[in-house]
């Protein structure tokens, strides 16, 4: 389908009908979802590891200035270079994981 305004010439994508767009949208709730891949953990005050950020998935780290953010991203980092646990706090085991 082409639109002609004027001399501006468009091609148009074709319009999906509501049909379409609620079967695109179902949700099965009786689909297994796979729990997220782990990239980061961190130690709690029990001593047990908590999720501090997942594959896949954007994360923000905020706080009041001089509050040692950047230090935190370091060793997060630092912990998924190493495969390993960085300072007994965090810990990243990453390097099975294909990344797309």
């Amino acid at each position: 389908m082409k639109i002609k305004l004027g001399d501006f010439t468009d091609e148009t994508p074709e319009i999906q009908s509501l049909d379409e767009k609620l079967e695109n949208a179902r949700i099965d709730p009786y689909e297994d979802i796979e729990p997220p891949r782990i990239a980061w953990e961190i130690k709690n005050k029990v001593g047990w590891f908590d999720v501090l950020g997942t594959c896949g998935n954007f994360s923000v780290i905020i706080g009041k200035a001089k509050s040692r953010k950047s230090f935190l991203i370091n060793i997060a980092v630092s912990s998924a270079t190493k495969n390993g646990l960085v300072l007994d706090i965090i810990r990243s085991d990453i390097s099975h994981y294909n990344t797309p």
